[in-house]
């Protein structure tokens, strides 16, 4: 008789949906460069950044909104919006 094998694999998927809450991810974010417009955030002229362990994204005249970019498994709305909604 043959044996059956069953082996199992963890996956792991990196989102930002995988940080809790309260997390931040490394970011050289300048909430200066960024304004809420509607649900989505945009640059003040041209917003220059790096975010969790991704360096010199350069974003221009673009709205920001969840879910629209992952930069390193990094959503970079969440992290806007947390870092630059408390000021």
């Amino acid at each position: 008789m043959g044996k059956i094998v069953l082996w199992a694999v963890p996956i792991v998927w990196l989102s930002s949906a995988a940080y809790p809450g309260d997390y931040l991810a490394p970011n050289t974010i300048d909430c200066s460069q960024f304004r809420k417009v509607g649900n989505a955030w945009t640059e003040v002229g041209t917003a220059t950044f790096d975010l969790g362990g991704q360096k010199g994204h350069v974003f221009t005249n673009t709205p920001i909104m969840r879910g629209e970019f992952d930069i390193g498994g990094v959503d970079p709305y969440d992290v806007i919006e947390k870092k630059c909604t408390t000021l």
